[in-house]
Protein backbone atom coordinates (compact mmCIF):
# COMPACT_ATOMS: atom_id res chain seq x y z
CA UNK A 1 0.00 0.00 0.00
CA UNK A 2 1.01 3.81 -0.36
CA UNK A 3 3.18 4.72 2.18
CA UNK A 4 2.74 8.41 3.63
CA UNK A 5 5.34 10.58 2.55
CA UNK A 6 7.96 11.63 4.61
CA UNK A 7 7.35 15.45 5.25
CA UNK A 8 4.26 17.63 5.03
CA UNK A 9 5.80 19.90 2.18
CA UNK A 10 3.31 19.73 -0.83
CA UNK A 11 4.28 17.05 -3.36
CA UNK A 12 5.76 18.42 -6.76
CA UNK A 13 3.41 18.86 -9.33
CA UNK A 14 4.87 16.82 -12.30
CA UNK A 15 3.60 17.15 -15.68
CA UNK A 16 4.65 15.26 -18.98
CA UNK A 17 5.08 15.88 -22.15
CA UNK A 18 3.22 14.04 -24.96
CA UNK A 19 5.28 11.24 -26.65
CA UNK A 20 5.88 11.29 -30.22
CA UNK A 21 7.26 8.83 -32.47
CA UNK A 22 10.19 9.41 -34.96
CA UNK A 23 9.80 8.25 -38.76
CA UNK A 24 13.18 8.23 -39.44
CA UNK A 25 15.45 5.39 -39.83
CA UNK A 26 19.15 4.25 -39.46
CA UNK A 27 21.15 3.67 -42.90
CA UNK A 28 24.17 2.52 -43.85
CA UNK A 29 26.41 5.28 -45.57
CA UNK A 30 27.05 3.91 -49.44
CA UNK A 31 30.34 5.07 -49.25
CA UNK A 32 32.52 3.34 -46.68
CA UNK A 33 34.60 5.41 -44.38
CA UNK A 34 36.43 3.16 -42.43
CA UNK A 35 39.19 0.89 -43.53
CA UNK A 36 38.28 -2.28 -45.57
CA UNK A 37 39.07 -4.89 -42.76
CA UNK A 38 37.53 -2.41 -40.12
CA UNK A 39 34.16 -4.33 -38.81
CA UNK A 40 31.37 -2.25 -39.89
CA UNK A 41 28.85 -0.66 -37.25
CA UNK A 42 25.71 -1.54 -38.07
CA UNK A 43 22.32 0.33 -36.81
CA UNK A 44 20.93 -0.17 -33.83
CA UNK A 45 18.34 -3.00 -33.19
CA UNK A 46 14.45 -1.43 -33.62
CA UNK A 47 13.19 -0.49 -30.24
CA UNK A 48 11.13 -3.41 -28.80
CA UNK A 49 7.46 -3.56 -29.46
CA UNK A 50 5.02 -2.16 -26.75
CA UNK A 51 4.12 -4.84 -24.24
CA UNK A 52 1.03 -4.38 -21.92
CA UNK A 53 0.69 -6.84 -18.64
CA UNK A 54 -2.59 -7.96 -17.57
CA UNK A 55 -2.14 -7.17 -13.87
CA UNK A 56 -5.70 -9.72 -12.23
CA UNK A 57 -6.97 -10.18 -9.05
CA UNK A 58 -5.35 -12.98 -7.94
CA UNK A 59 -2.24 -11.80 -8.45
CA UNK A 60 -2.59 -8.43 -6.31
CA UNK A 61 -4.08 -10.95 -3.52
CA UNK A 62 -1.16 -13.57 -2.86
CA UNK A 63 0.60 -11.34 -0.60
CA UNK A 64 -2.47 -9.75 1.45
CA UNK A 65 -3.83 -13.74 1.59
CA UNK A 66 -0.47 -14.44 3.14
CA UNK A 67 -1.38 -11.91 5.95
CA UNK A 68 -4.69 -12.47 6.03
CA UNK A 69 -4.82 -16.11 6.23
CA UNK A 70 -2.48 -16.95 9.46
CA UNK A 71 -4.40 -13.88 10.85
CA UNK A 72 -7.97 -15.90 10.56
CA UNK A 73 -7.36 -19.17 11.86
CA UNK A 74 -6.21 -18.09 14.59
CA UNK A 75 -9.49 -16.47 16.06
CA UNK A 76 -11.48 -18.96 17.98
CA UNK A 77 -14.34 -18.09 16.64
CA UNK A 78 -14.46 -17.48 12.95
CA UNK A 79 -15.42 -13.90 11.86
CA UNK A 80 -19.19 -13.32 10.53
CA UNK A 81 -20.13 -11.02 7.93
CA UNK A 82 -23.36 -10.25 6.32
CA UNK A 83 -23.99 -8.65 3.22
CA UNK A 84 -27.75 -6.93 3.24
CA UNK A 85 -29.05 -7.52 -0.48
CA UNK A 86 -31.88 -5.79 -1.60
CA UNK A 87 -31.73 -4.28 -4.77
CA UNK A 88 -32.28 -6.61 -7.83
CA UNK A 89 -29.10 -5.45 -9.58
CA UNK A 90 -26.89 -7.73 -11.40
CA UNK A 91 -23.62 -6.39 -10.89
CA UNK A 92 -24.38 -6.25 -6.54
CA UNK A 93 -25.74 -9.95 -6.81
CA UNK A 94 -22.77 -11.04 -8.36
CA UNK A 95 -20.67 -9.38 -6.17
CA UNK A 96 -23.07 -10.95 -3.15
CA UNK A 97 -22.03 -14.52 -4.85
CA UNK A 98 -18.10 -13.60 -5.00
CA UNK A 99 -17.58 -12.61 -1.72
CA UNK A 100 -19.84 -15.62 -0.38
CA UNK A 101 -17.28 -17.86 -2.15
CA UNK A 102 -14.45 -16.14 -1.29
CA UNK A 103 -15.36 -16.20 2.40
CA UNK A 104 -16.08 -19.66 2.44
CA UNK A 105 -12.61 -20.18 1.05
CA UNK A 106 -10.97 -18.55 3.64
CA UNK A 107 -13.44 -19.92 6.70
CA UNK A 108 -14.89 -16.74 7.02
CA UNK A 109 -19.50 -16.93 8.00
CA UNK A 110 -21.11 -14.97 5.23
CA UNK A 111 -24.80 -14.37 5.86
CA UNK A 112 -26.42 -13.58 2.73
CA UNK A 113 -29.89 -11.44 4.09
CA UNK A 114 -32.04 -11.41 1.32
CA UNK A 115 -34.65 -8.69 1.03
CA UNK A 116 -35.20 -8.42 -1.98
CA UNK A 117 -38.76 -9.89 -1.37
CA UNK A 118 -39.85 -7.30 1.08
CA UNK A 119 -43.49 -7.50 1.18
CA UNK A 120 -44.16 -4.11 1.13
CA UNK A 121 -44.71 -2.42 -2.34
CA UNK A 122 -43.72 0.96 -1.94
CA UNK A 123 -40.40 2.80 -1.48
CA UNK A 124 -40.83 3.79 2.16
CA UNK A 125 -42.02 0.83 3.06
CA UNK A 126 -38.77 -1.05 1.41
CA UNK A 127 -36.57 1.77 2.84
CA UNK A 128 -38.06 1.27 6.17
CA UNK A 129 -37.46 -2.79 5.95
CA UNK A 130 -33.87 -2.33 5.06
CA UNK A 131 -33.34 0.47 8.32
CA UNK A 132 -34.59 -2.09 10.55
CA UNK A 133 -32.58 -4.93 9.39
CA UNK A 134 -29.69 -2.65 10.00
CA UNK A 135 -30.54 -1.41 13.22
CA UNK A 136 -30.70 -4.99 14.43
CA UNK A 137 -27.62 -6.18 13.00
CA UNK A 138 -26.39 -3.55 15.36
CA UNK A 139 -26.80 -4.53 18.26
CA UNK A 140 -26.40 -8.00 17.51
CA UNK A 141 -22.78 -9.24 18.91
CA UNK A 142 -22.23 -12.47 16.59
CA UNK A 143 -21.67 -9.68 13.69
CA UNK A 144 -18.59 -8.61 12.79
CA UNK A 145 -19.32 -6.80 9.60
CA UNK A 146 -22.19 -5.58 7.62
CA UNK A 147 -21.99 -4.51 4.15
CA UNK A 148 -25.38 -3.33 2.43
CA UNK A 149 -25.19 -3.57 -1.54
CA UNK A 150 -26.10 -0.32 -3.36
CA UNK A 151 -27.26 1.59 -4.58
CA UNK A 152 -30.88 1.61 -3.59
CA UNK A 153 -32.67 4.30 -3.01
CA UNK A 154 -31.29 7.25 -4.31
CA UNK A 155 -28.03 9.01 -3.36
CA UNK A 156 -29.94 11.06 -0.32
CA UNK A 157 -31.66 7.75 1.25
CA UNK A 158 -28.24 5.47 0.76
CA UNK A 159 -26.81 8.01 2.46
CA UNK A 160 -29.11 7.76 5.14
CA UNK A 161 -28.35 3.73 5.59
CA UNK A 162 -24.58 4.30 5.46
CA UNK A 163 -25.36 6.54 8.43
CA UNK A 164 -26.93 3.86 10.35
CA UNK A 165 -24.21 1.46 10.49
CA UNK A 166 -22.49 1.29 13.89
CA UNK A 167 -18.94 1.61 13.16
CA UNK A 168 -18.58 -1.14 14.65
CA UNK A 169 -19.60 -3.39 12.00
CA UNK A 170 -18.99 -0.79 8.78
CA UNK A 171 -16.68 -3.61 7.04
CA UNK A 172 -16.92 -1.56 4.22
CA UNK A 173 -15.67 1.72 5.36
CA UNK A 174 -18.57 3.51 4.33
CA UNK A 175 -20.15 5.01 7.28
CA UNK A 176 -19.67 9.06 7.89
CA UNK A 177 -17.24 8.20 10.53
CA UNK A 178 -14.75 5.92 8.47
CA UNK A 179 -14.93 8.26 5.27
CA UNK A 180 -14.22 11.07 7.39
CA UNK A 181 -11.16 9.69 8.87
CA UNK A 182 -10.17 8.44 5.03
CA UNK A 183 -9.99 12.32 4.33
CA UNK A 184 -7.59 12.76 7.36
CA UNK A 185 -5.66 10.14 7.77
CA UNK A 186 -3.89 7.93 5.32
CA UNK A 187 -4.01 4.50 5.90
CA UNK A 188 -0.97 2.42 7.57
CA UNK A 189 0.16 -0.61 5.41
CA UNK A 190 -1.23 -3.90 5.65
CA UNK A 191 1.92 -5.32 6.65
CA UNK A 192 2.58 -3.07 9.87
CA UNK A 193 -0.99 -3.84 10.82
CA UNK A 194 -0.61 -7.73 10.75
CA UNK A 195 3.45 -7.46 11.99
CA UNK A 196 1.72 -7.11 15.20
CA UNK A 197 -1.70 -8.13 15.22
CA UNK A 198 -2.52 -7.19 19.18
CA UNK A 199 -1.71 -3.25 19.60
CA UNK A 200 -1.77 -2.35 16.30
CA UNK A 201 -4.59 -4.41 15.43
CA UNK A 202 -6.37 -3.00 18.31
CA UNK A 203 -5.44 0.90 17.20
CA UNK A 204 -6.19 0.50 13.24
CA UNK A 205 -9.22 1.61 11.81
CA UNK A 206 -11.57 -0.37 8.41
CA UNK A 207 -10.87 2.20 5.30
CA UNK A 208 -13.45 2.29 2.30
CA UNK A 209 -12.46 -1.71 0.72
CA UNK A 210 -12.80 -0.30 -3.00
CA UNK A 211 -10.51 2.61 -2.39
CA UNK A 212 -8.06 0.54 -0.84
CA UNK A 213 -7.96 -2.20 -3.04
CA UNK A 214 -7.06 0.30 -5.54
CA UNK A 215 -4.03 1.05 -3.54
CA UNK A 216 -3.03 -2.31 -3.21
CA UNK A 217 -2.92 -2.88 -7.40
CA UNK A 218 -1.32 0.76 -7.46
CA UNK A 219 1.17 -0.76 -5.20
CA UNK A 220 1.59 -3.80 -6.94
CA UNK A 221 2.25 -2.43 -10.34
CA UNK A 222 4.55 -0.11 -8.81
CA UNK A 223 2.82 3.36 -9.33
CA UNK A 224 5.14 5.62 -6.84
CA UNK A 225 3.51 7.26 -3.76
CA UNK A 226 4.39 10.49 -5.49
CA UNK A 227 3.07 9.83 -8.90
CA UNK A 228 0.24 11.40 -10.86
CA UNK A 229 -2.93 9.94 -10.73
CA UNK A 230 -6.32 10.59 -12.46
CA UNK A 231 -9.66 9.05 -11.10
CA UNK A 232 -12.57 9.11 -13.38
CA UNK A 233 -15.56 9.14 -10.58
CA UNK A 234 -16.65 11.60 -8.06
CA UNK A 235 -18.47 8.93 -5.89
CA UNK A 236 -18.87 9.55 -1.63
CA UNK A 237 -17.53 5.54 -1.56
CA UNK A 238 -15.05 5.46 -4.09
CA UNK A 239 -13.96 8.28 -6.05
CA UNK A 240 -14.05 10.74 -3.16
CA UNK A 241 -12.51 8.50 -0.53
CA UNK A 242 -9.94 7.03 -3.10
CA UNK A 243 -8.36 10.98 -4.13
CA UNK A 244 -8.34 11.77 -0.63
CA UNK A 245 -6.13 8.64 0.56
CA UNK A 246 -4.18 9.15 -2.35
CA UNK A 247 -3.33 12.76 -1.97
CA UNK A 248 -2.15 11.78 2.10
CA UNK A 249 0.00 9.93 0.50
CA UNK A 250 1.62 12.51 -1.58
CA UNK A 251 0.33 11.59 -4.77
CA UNK A 252 -0.91 14.19 -7.37
CA UNK A 253 -5.02 13.50 -8.13
CA UNK A 254 -7.14 14.65 -10.83
CA UNK A 255 -11.14 13.84 -9.49
CA UNK A 256 -12.77 13.79 -12.55
CA UNK A 257 -16.68 13.42 -13.17
CA UNK A 258 -19.48 15.13 -15.03
CA UNK A 259 -19.27 18.44 -13.26
CA UNK A 260 -15.68 18.76 -14.10
CA UNK A 261 -11.81 18.43 -12.98
CA UNK A 262 -10.78 18.75 -8.92
CA UNK A 263 -7.26 19.12 -7.99
CA UNK A 264 -6.43 16.81 -4.90
CA UNK A 265 -3.47 17.00 -3.29
CA UNK A 266 -1.97 17.99 -0.26
CA UNK A 267 -0.60 21.07 1.01
CA UNK A 268 1.35 22.30 4.59
CA UNK A 269 -1.96 22.80 5.82
CA UNK A 270 -3.76 19.37 4.59
CA UNK A 271 -5.75 18.05 2.10
CA UNK A 272 -6.40 20.52 -0.18
CA UNK A 273 -9.06 20.52 -3.16
CA UNK A 274 -8.99 22.65 -6.02
CA UNK A 275 -11.38 23.51 -9.17
CA UNK A 276 -9.94 23.12 -12.12
CA UNK A 277 -10.43 23.39 -16.46
CA UNK A 278 -8.08 21.29 -17.82
CA UNK A 279 -9.36 19.03 -20.37
CA UNK A 280 -9.23 15.11 -19.81
CA UNK A 281 -7.07 14.56 -22.69
CA UNK A 282 -3.89 16.35 -20.97
CA UNK A 283 -4.79 15.02 -17.36
CA UNK A 284 -4.43 11.30 -19.21
CA UNK A 285 -1.43 12.23 -21.05
CA UNK A 286 0.78 13.25 -17.59
CA UNK A 287 -1.09 10.48 -15.21
CA UNK A 288 1.24 7.91 -14.05
CA UNK A 289 -1.82 5.75 -13.46
CA UNK A 290 -5.91 6.05 -14.58
CA UNK A 291 -8.69 4.49 -12.17
CA UNK A 292 -12.11 4.65 -14.21
CA UNK A 293 -15.33 3.72 -12.30
CA UNK A 294 -17.87 5.22 -14.70
CA UNK A 295 -21.20 3.07 -14.46
CA UNK A 296 -23.12 2.41 -17.73
CA UNK A 297 -21.45 2.82 -21.20
CA UNK A 298 -18.64 5.00 -20.70
CA UNK A 299 -14.95 4.69 -22.61
CA UNK A 300 -11.89 6.35 -21.72
CA UNK A 301 -10.50 8.15 -24.71
CA UNK A 302 -7.33 5.53 -25.16
CA UNK A 303 -5.74 7.77 -27.27
CA UNK A 304 -4.76 10.14 -25.19
CA UNK A 305 -3.23 7.75 -22.49
CA UNK A 306 0.64 8.26 -21.48
CA UNK A 307 2.19 5.30 -22.77
CA UNK A 308 3.20 2.93 -20.01
CA UNK A 309 0.38 4.48 -17.93
CA UNK A 310 -1.26 2.17 -15.29
CA UNK A 311 -5.18 1.65 -15.92
CA UNK A 312 -7.37 -0.13 -13.19
CA UNK A 313 -11.08 -0.65 -14.66
CA UNK A 314 -13.87 -0.44 -11.65
CA UNK A 315 -16.30 -0.16 -13.72
CA UNK A 316 -19.21 -3.55 -13.79
CA UNK A 317 -19.75 -2.86 -17.95
CA UNK A 318 -16.38 -1.67 -18.38
CA UNK A 319 -15.15 1.80 -19.01
CA UNK A 320 -11.99 0.72 -20.58
CA UNK A 321 -11.95 -0.53 -24.93
CA UNK A 322 -9.24 -3.31 -25.61
CA UNK A 323 -7.37 -0.76 -27.36
CA UNK A 324 -6.27 0.46 -24.18
CA UNK A 325 -3.17 -2.15 -24.64
CA UNK A 326 -1.53 -0.39 -27.12
CA UNK A 327 -0.37 2.10 -24.70
CA UNK A 328 -0.82 1.12 -21.14
CA UNK A 329 1.57 -0.93 -19.38
CA UNK A 330 -0.29 -2.52 -16.85
CA UNK A 331 -4.15 -3.08 -17.56
CA UNK A 332 -5.84 -4.13 -14.32
CA UNK A 333 -9.62 -5.26 -15.84
CA UNK A 334 -11.12 -6.51 -12.30
CA UNK A 335 -9.98 -6.42 -9.21
CA UNK A 336 -13.30 -7.35 -7.12
CA UNK A 337 -10.81 -10.37 -5.23
CA UNK A 338 -9.24 -7.53 -4.22
CA UNK A 339 -11.85 -5.65 -3.06
CA UNK A 340 -13.20 -8.85 -0.52
CA UNK A 341 -9.57 -8.98 0.86
CA UNK A 342 -9.57 -5.98 1.60
CA UNK A 343 -13.10 -6.17 3.28
CA UNK A 344 -11.91 -9.50 5.70
CA UNK A 345 -9.20 -7.07 6.18
CA UNK A 346 -11.55 -4.53 8.15
CA UNK A 347 -13.22 -7.43 9.70
CA UNK A 348 -10.46 -8.28 11.40
CA UNK A 349 -9.74 -5.20 12.16
CA UNK A 350 -13.16 -4.37 13.41
CA UNK A 351 -13.19 -7.92 15.67
CA UNK A 352 -9.38 -7.16 17.11
CA UNK A 353 -10.63 -3.62 18.20
CA UNK A 354 -14.42 -4.95 19.95
CA UNK A 355 -12.12 -7.88 21.55
CA UNK A 356 -9.99 -4.60 22.88
CA UNK A 357 -12.87 -2.61 24.34
CA UNK A 358 -12.05 0.05 21.38
CA UNK A 359 -14.98 -0.59 18.85
CA UNK A 360 -18.20 -1.83 21.84
CA UNK A 361 -19.60 1.64 22.21
CA UNK A 362 -23.44 0.50 21.17
CA UNK A 363 -25.04 2.64 17.79
CA UNK A 364 -27.60 4.51 18.89
CA UNK A 365 -28.44 5.65 14.87
CA UNK A 366 -28.71 9.11 15.76
CA UNK A 367 -27.26 10.63 12.72
CA UNK A 368 -30.21 8.87 10.51
CA UNK A 369 -32.93 11.12 9.85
Amino acid sequence: MFAPPATTSPPARRTTPQLSRSSSASTLSAVPTTPPNAPIELPPPPSKPHVCRDLTGAAVNRPIKALLTPALSQKDRPLRIVGLLATSDKGCEMYADMTARACQSAGVDFQRLDLRSASSSTEDGRFAAVLSAIKALNDDDSVDGLLVYLPLFGARRDAELRAAISPRIDVEGVSPASLARSYATPPPPLEAVFRDPGPAMATAYPYPCTAAAVLRTLSHASVPASGTVTIINRSETVGRPLAAMLANCGATVYSVDVTGVQLWQTISSGLSIEDIDTPLPLLLAQSDAVVSAVPGSYTVPTQSLKMGTVCIDLSAEGNFAPDVRERAGVFAPRIGAVTISMLMCNALVLRRRAESGEGSVRWSGSDVA
